[in-house]
């Protein structure tokens, strides 16, 4: 019997400056695959789908940082409450124009509006998005975490073995919205006129590319008393206060006590810039999101990183030599040849010990580039797990069927000691409920 699996999507979405239409376009096309289930939906998607074995596919993981960050918002927004991504070329051409948001007046904070046109607009578009359509029920599993980074970092508080008290700075900052409808206590964090407006703040928050947007303000509070709702009592919030929202619940921190939407910035709320400064690549959430997203049949889980990368430079121009070095200038004439300018060995050995070149590595060390290799490897030791478990299970239910051929039985029975063993290959064979 051929059963046919359903494919589940989690998008990994790095930061890409002007290139966020790029992950916008990536989303909507992979927003029409899910929507594709045959024979229904696109031809194209539809037929690819049909073709590769699979009953439907899904998106129910998406893990952003600046422009990776803002197309997981609309990307959530349009899985929860079923509006497609294509309709969002008209929010893009309001967010991504420069003539749109570029600041024309004092103060000069940054090139461009974040507050006053940015979020704004953002916010005003999700509102007509999500607040005119009912949620689609039933209700899908989604989960969306945002970076963001501190500009002011925390100064955490923390205990050494010999009893003495330190402190540990951290800059990093998370949003995490979730719609886990199967839990025991089941959140839904992308419904209402507040989820609304913390998504809004979140995609201009995570998207504050330093220079270009100041940063974004965040209140998120801390509860009265033990055992007070989550999200904060909706009348302390109104439709035109979006700007000091409360994030209580999905921001990943919180303090101060809460006192309303509409008193102005204070020394409690937190100020937060572009996420790509501490975490660019978000493939590592993804990773975690994925073990924790349930999965009720026979699934096969696929992790999709979106990386935009601009085109390469014109011949002629200065490009990045083959050993990783700085780039070489090619100038016109000698027959193309790169303009050289060579030292005697004392002056070169010179150069590479001066104020410059030390200060030029200690910022390359402080500031590593950025790659996957950490998060290909926790992708690596993931699947050895499934693989293992998928391993184990089959060896299990193996020894059974043995049995069961050598004694001749007509029904699949355990008796006590058998069950102990298999009860405990099952629990140790089970690291993810989505494999």
């Amino acid at each position: 019997m051929n059963v046919q699996r359903e494919l589940r999507l989690a998008l990994g979405m790095r930061g890409g400056v002007s290139l966020a239409v790029w992950s916008g376009g990536a989303c909507a096309e992979i927003d029409e695959l899910r929507r594709s289930t045959p024979p229904d939906g696109d031809p194209f998607w539809s037929g690819l789908v049909e073709a590769c074995g699979y009953s439907n596919v899904v998106v129910d993981v998406l893990a952003g940082t600046s422009a990776g960050g803002l197309n997981g918002v609309l990307f959530a927004g349009a899985i929860r409450h079923g509006y497609p991504m294509r309709e969002l070329l008209p929010t893009w051409s309001q967010v991504a124009s420069i003539n749109e948001i570029r600041r024309c007046e004092p103060p000069w904070s940054s090139l461009f509006d974040g507050d006053g046109k940015f979020l704004d607009e953002l916010y005003k578009r999700l509102r007509e998005l999500i607040l005119v359509d009912t949620p689609s029920e039933p209700r899908p599993f989604v989960d969306l975490q945002l970076t963001a980074t501190m500009v002011e970092p925390l100064q955490i508080p923390s205990h050494h073995l010999s009893d003495e008290q330190i402190k540990r700075s951290r800059s990093s900052a998370l949003f995490h919205f979730r719609c886990s409808p199967n839990d025991v206590n089941g959140r839904d964090d992308l419904v209402g006129p507040e989820a609304v407006a913390r998504l809004a703040l979140a995609g201009r928050a995570t998207s504050s590319f330093p220079v270009a947007f100041e940063a974004a303000v965040v209140r998120s509070t801390r509860p009265c008393k033990f055992g007070e709702p989550v999200t904060p009592d909706a009348e302390r919030w109104t439709r035109d206060d979006h700007r000091r929202v409360d994030c209580r619940g999905v921001f990943g921190d919180s303090r101060g006590e809460p006192i309303g939407a509409r008193a102005p910035q204070r020394d409690d709320d937190f100020v937060v810039t572009d996420g790509g400064i501490v975490d660019n690549i978000p493939l590592g959430r993804a990773l975690d999101a994925i073990v924790a997203a349930a999965a009720d049949g026979p699934t096969r889980r696929v992790l999709v990183y979106l990386h935009p990368t601009g085109p390469p430079p014109p011949a002629g121009l200065a490009g990045p030599c083959p050993d990783g070095g700085q780039p070489t200038e090619v100038v016109a004439g000698d027959g193309g040849k790169a303009a050289q300018t060579p030292d005697t060995p004392d002056a070169a050995q010179q150069k590479r010990r001066q104020v410059k070149a030390v200060a030029k590595g200690a910022l390359t060390a402080k500031f590593q580039h950025e790659s996957i290799d950490g998060d290909l490897e926790q992708l690596d030791r993931h699947n050895r797990s499934i693989r293992m478990a998928q391993l184990l299970r089959a060896a299990t239910l193996a020894r059974f069927k043995r049995h069961q051929a050598e004694t001749g039985a007509t029904t699949f029975q355990l008796d006590a000691s058998r069950w102990e063993d298999y009860a405990m290959q099952r629990a140790t064979a089970c690291p993810s409920r989505s494999s």
